[in-house]
This record gives C-alpha cells, sequence and structure tokens, in this order.
C-alpha cells in the first residue's frame, strides 16, 4: 500500500509537471523515481529478511541463552561485588591514611618517660659558652616582645550591635585568645623539653599553630608565622643553654669527684707513711734492746746463739 500511494504520486507529480517541461527532462525524472523506488524497494526486503534471520536467530539460541543465563547472573553480581569493592578499596585507603595522621598527631602528644624522639635533636650551634648562647636569646626575646604574634583581618569599618568599640574588643578577644593558646603552648614545651622530645615538640608547636589558625577562618584571625618562628628559636635555644649547663655541672661534679679521690688516695698515703715510720721506730728500739743484750751476755749465751744462728742457716 505504501509503494501503490508513492507510485501513484509520483506519476501525478510527473503528469503536472510534464507539461512545462521538456521530454529530456521528464525522461530523467521518471528514470530518478524508478531507481529511489527500487532502493526502497531493497532497503524494505533487507530489513524484512534481517528481521526474520534475527527471529530465527533467536529461536536457535534460546536454549542457549537459557543454559548461559545463570553464568549472565553471576558475572552482573560479580561485576557488582567489583564495583563494591573498588569502592570499598578507596574507603579504606582513605580511611588508613587518616589514621596514620591520626596516630602520628597523636603521638606527638605522648611525651611520657618512655617515648623517643624518631629522630636525634641537632644542636643549632656548635658554641661551648653560655654567653655567645645568651646573647642571641636575648636578641629573640627582645624581638618577641615586639612582635605581631597575630592579627585580625575584618576590618576597621565593622561594627556589632552598631557600635565599632564592640568590635575593637570582639577583636582583641580573639586576638588575646590564639597569642594565649600559641604561648601556652611553648611554656609547656620549655617547662618539659629534653633529650627524648624536643623534636617532637618542636613539630606539635606546629601543629597547634595550624589547628588556631584553622579556627579562625570566620573572624579571620590568624597567628603570624614569623612569631612562631622566633618562638620555635627561642625553645631551640633555652634547650641547648640548659643542656650546656647540665654539661657543666657534669663537668664540676667529675672535677670535684677526682679531687677528692686525689685528697683520699693523699690520706692514705700519708697514713701508710707514718704507720711504715712508726714499725721502723719499734723495730729500731727492739733491735737496740738485743744489740743491749748481747753486750751483757756470757761467753757461754754467745757460743748458744752462734750455734742457733748455724742452724738458721
Amino acid at each position: 500500500m505504501l509503494i501503490r500511494r508513492v507510485l501513484e504520486s509520483s506519476k501525478q507529480e510527473v503528469k503536472a509537471e510534464s507539461e512545462n517541461f521538456p521530454e529530456e527532462i521528464y525522461v530523467n525524472e521518471i528514470t530518478i523515481q524508478i531507481v529511489v523506488v527500487s532502493l526502497l524497494l531493497i532497503g524494505i526486503t533487507v530489513v524484512i529478511y534481517g528481521y526474520k534471520r534475527m527471529s530465527e536467530e533467536k529461536l536457535r539460541l534460546k536454549p542457549f541463552a537459557e543454559l548461559y543465563e545463570p553464568v549472565k547472573e553471576l558475572n552482573e553480581k560479580c561485576a557488582g561485588l567489583k564495583a563494591s569493592y573498588e569502592n570499598l578499596r578507596g574507603n579504606y585507603k582513605h580511611d588508613l591514611e587518616k589514621l596514620k595522621f591520626c596516630e602520628q598527631k597523636t603521638s606527638l602528644f605522648d611525651l611520657s618517660a618512655g617515648t623517643i624522639d624518631s629522630t636525634a635533636y641537632q644542636m643549632s650551634t656548635s658554641s661551648m659558652s653560655l654567653e655567645e648562647l645568651e646573647k642571641p636569646l636575648l636578641k629573640i626575646q627582645a624581638g618577641i616582645k615586639s612582635a605581631v604574634a597575630c592579627v585580625c583581618q575584618l576590618g576597621d569599618d565593622m561594627t556589632i550591635n552598631g557600635k565599632r568599640s564592640e568590635a575593637r574588643k570582639f577583636k582583641n578577644r580573639e586576638v588575646r585568645l590564639r597569642t594565649r593558646c600559641i604561648d601556652n603552648e611553648f611554656k609547656m614545651s620549655n617547662s618539659i623539653a629534653d633529650w627524648n622530645n624536643i623534636n617532637r615538640l618542636i613539630e606539635r608547636s606546629l601543629i597547634v599553630f595550624s589547628d588556631v589558625n584553622s579556627t579562625g577562618s570566620v573572624t579571620k584571625t590568624v597567628l603570624k608565622r614569623s612569631y612562631i618562628d622566633l618562638k620555635i628559636n627561642e625553645l631551640k635555644l633555652k634547650y641547648e643553654i640548659k643542656c650546656l649547663k647540665e654539661s657543666i655541672k657534669e663537668e664540676e661534679r667529675e672535677k670535684r669527684r677526682i679531687e677528692n679521690e686525689t685528697k683520699r688516695e693523699e690520706a692514705r698515703l700519708q697514713a701508710a707513711v707514718k704507720k711504715v715510720q712508726k714499725d721502723r721506730e719499734i723495730m729500731e728500739k727492739l733491735v737496740a734492746r738485743e744489740i743491749e743484750k748481747l753486750d751483757s751476755a756470757s761467753e757461754e749465751d754467745l757460743k748458744l746463739i752462734e750455734i742457733h744462728r748455724q742452724r738458721l742457716k
């Protein structure tokens, strides 16, 4: 029916236009229409044949499809499990990194006697003089007093309840709060700094600095890194001065120990000399007494002494 309608419409168009066109053009138009109709018929035939072949193939492969259906379900299930595993693996990796970070951060706050830094502390100077260490410490402490520890970037045009004075109080309170937090952290570090925790105390102060600044994003209040660097240098110099003082005290104790040991040895030698002198005096007295006896002895006693002397030989 569709083809018939197409042919009839084409014939009518050809008849209508044949009066206005020459015969050659008319023939060409008919030829083109015939080719179009032929191609359309071929396409419809191919579609019908393909649909028929597809139906036959479906019927032929239906038993195999039924046999493959469990495998298909398992493949779909396996794909779902694989996607779940990849998602779980990604979450595990993220949680593991978070756990390691938390463990590392927690270790910085466990500063008991049984813990130790992962790396040994390297002295910032090789000086063995207290004066050479105290001079830069005084400069750093002077710089800390004159330095700006914390700034609030809310602006001078800010008002609270329509008052700029309230805004200034608010900003000053935020600045003092954060400055007090970091100062208390360094006070604690200076009081417990030792050979086994100095590196962790420095790293911990940097983490506290970062945490305090992260809480000031809303109020735009942040600690200055230059202030933290001064406080860290102060902590290092105080620790090194402490170590140097302990080393000097240890040398003084060792020197006193050696002096006391020397004095004790001298006292023992003097006592031994006195004892030897006393024994010599006693022996000299005994010899003198025996000589006196020999002088007053008779000839028989002398002969008896000589006999005893010969036997002793």
